[in-house]
């Protein structure tokens, strides 16, 4: 048996326990050991000729264990306590402009590089215009517009802000309004073929997601079958995306070979782990967070190669290489890799004493303190999503509005009974 192997195995049942403790997948602890553990399995399954990377594997075994001993504190069954989410006009009128707003945020940055509207009305036009703009990418001339970049921050700070919002609607509206930002990073996506767009959408709102659900369902929410068929049909509408914008940027669904798409979507998806494994040896001094959390310590360093694409490709084995290396390596740049073990642990015991106090003490501050960590672990494999400025803008406007919009309030005593009736163990 692998190391790399061994270490999944070890790592779902580390993964299993904290939930069992935690009794959601919600719960600071059992979210990163269960999305390291899916993560891990992703690099095994779809990389199965990659270097061994047994390194990496265990490395992430042990952040689970020291991330899961903040799993005391979580929420026991007699303190369970179901609020409702109270949110203002204002918030959806947000989410909904930060909707719209990445699509107007595509058309500016096409219109840049020489793209116009027209290249765009037809679905053929759009895959022809989108291996224009990868093309212009890898060459290195590409130019995004301040005002493109600006309309992008919109759309993730509304991805954060969008469960907030979806709680004052019901049915189709409630729909839109939670999925919309993530549509918007799909629509992008599409017609950029920037891909993080979309995994960064969707991983902000599911984040968010979570938590709100842990405030109404009174911090140990299970999961309604009705949601898991939704979760898995948006899994597969993000994994459809990803691999039509996978071909166009190979030039288009008749040119791309399968045996091609399925080694673009194996190696981003599983390819990080391997890279980072081969990476450590040659880790440097720490940045003391400035890769981190680059976003901000561009304008405080005035240092803008921070947080940028990583310019060095690593050979992961069978010829394939990857300039994507999980959060774990600006982590490790910033503090040591034992220094990465320490900032994880303590990251970690923060989001769950501050996902208890959104539960218990209903403070709209702890559950967005919260939600920003929940969505740096679910995007984590990737890099850490705090390295892109328009991100760090993006959630740090919506945190403020949030706080302006939103209460918790105590849930009567029906609505209790109702969510009790919906959810399956």
């Amino acid at each position: 048996m692998s190391a790399q192997l061994l270490a999944l195995i070890v790592a779902a049942i580390f993964a299993l326990i904290l939930h069992s403790t935690t009794g959601t997948w919600a719960h600071p602890a059992s979210l990163f050991a269960g999305a390291w553990t899916i993560f891990l399995a992703a690099a095994i399954i779809l990389l199965p000729d990659a270097n061994p990377f047994g390194g990496a594997a265990w490395i992430i075994v042990g952040l689970i264990v020291m991330v899961g001993a903040s799993a005391p504190l979580s929420i026991p069954k007699d303190k369970i306590c179901p609020s409702v989410v109270n949110s203002g006009k204002l918030l959806t009128v947000f989410v909904l402009f930060g909707s719209a707003s990445s699509v107007l945020s595509a058309l500016i940055t096409q219109r840049a590089n020489g793209v116009t509207l027209s290249d765009t009305l037809s679905l053929e036009a759009i895959t022809s215009a989108s291996r224009s703009i990868s093309v212009i990418r890898y060459d290195g001339t590409m130019t995004t517009p301040a005002a493109a970049t600006i309309l992008l921050a919109m759309t993730y700070g509304a991805a954060f802000a969008a469960p907030f919002a979806a709680q004052r609607h019901r049915k189709l509206k409630k729909f839109l309004v939670l999925c919309g930002p993530a549509m918007g990073g799909a629509a992008y996506a599409l017609l950029t073929t920037a891909r993080a767009g979309l995994l960064i959408a969707v991983a902000i709102t599911m984040g968010s997601w979570l938590v709100v659900r842990a405030v109404t369902h009174g911090g140990r929410p299970s999961i309604p079958a009705s949601t898991l068929f939704g979760l898995g049909t948006a899994a597969a509408g993000v994994a459809i995306m990803f691999v039509f914008v996978a071909a166009s940027r190979a030039g288009g669904i008749d040119k791309a070979s399968a045996s091609g798409l399925l080694e673009t979507v194996g190696l981003y998806a599983g390819g990080s782990i391997p890279a980072f494994n081969e990476w450590i040896p040659y880790a440097p001094g720490p940045k003391l967070g400035a890769q981190t959390y680059a976003g901000v310590a561009q304008f405080v360093l005035g240092d803008n190669t921070l947080g940028s694409a990583y310019t060095s490709f690593t050979n992961i084995g069978s010829n394939v290489s990857t300039n994507v290396y999980t959060a774990l390596r600006p982590l490790s740049e910033d503090f040591t890799v034992p220094g990465m073990f320490a900032f994880v642990a303590l990251a970690g015991f923060f989001a769950a004493h501050q996902y208890r106090r959104a539960v218990l003490n209903r403070s709209v501050f702890s559950a967005i303190a919260c939600s920003t960590w929940l969505g740096f672990v679910l995007f984590s494999q990737t890099t850490s999503i705090y390295s892109f400025t328009n991100v760090t803008a993006g959630v740090v406007f919506a945190a403020f509005l949030i706080l302006r919009s939103v209460t918790f309030s105590p849930a009567s005593a029906r609505d209790s009974e109702l969510k009790s009736i919906k959810t399956i163990a």
